[in-house]
C-alpha cells in the first residue's frame, strides 16, 4: 500500500432529477508522490469520488492514510485506477 496525504473531504448527496434516484458518496483531494518530469514540479492535487463506506474512515482531515488501489476495465477496455482501500495512519498539521 502506498501513503498519501488527504487535505479535504466532502460528503455529498443529491437526487438524479431524470431518474429520481439518490445518489450519494464523498469526494476527497489528495496528494500522493511528489512529481518532477517534463518541467513539472512539486505536488499536485488528485481528485475521488467514493461510495459512503469510505466516510467512517476518514478519521482525520487533513491526515496521513496509506490507501490500496484496483484497476477495472473503463470506457473502451481501458484501465482505470481507484481507490479500494484507506488506512488512517497519523494527522497533518500545515504550519505557516
Amino acid at each position: 500500500m502506498s501513503k498519501i496525504l488527504i487535505l479535504s473531504s466532502n460528503v455529498w448527496s443529491f437526487t438524479d432529477k431524470t431518474t429520481g434516484e439518490v445518489k450519494s458518496g464523498v469526494s476527497i483531494e489528495y496528494i500522493a508522490d511528489q512529481v518532477e518530469d517534463k518541467g513539472k514540479r512539486g505536488y499536485f492535487t488528485i481528485k475521488a469520488t467514493l461510495s459512503n463506506d469510505y466516510v467512517p474512515k476518514l478519521v482525520n482531515v487533513p491526515g496521513v492514510y496509506e490507501v490500496g488501489y484496483s484497476i477495472k476495465p473503463g470506457a473502451n477496455r481501458q484501465s482505470v485506477m481507484s481507490i479500494s482501500d484507506l488506512v488512517y495512519e497519523n494527522p497533518y498539521d500545515f504550519e505557516f
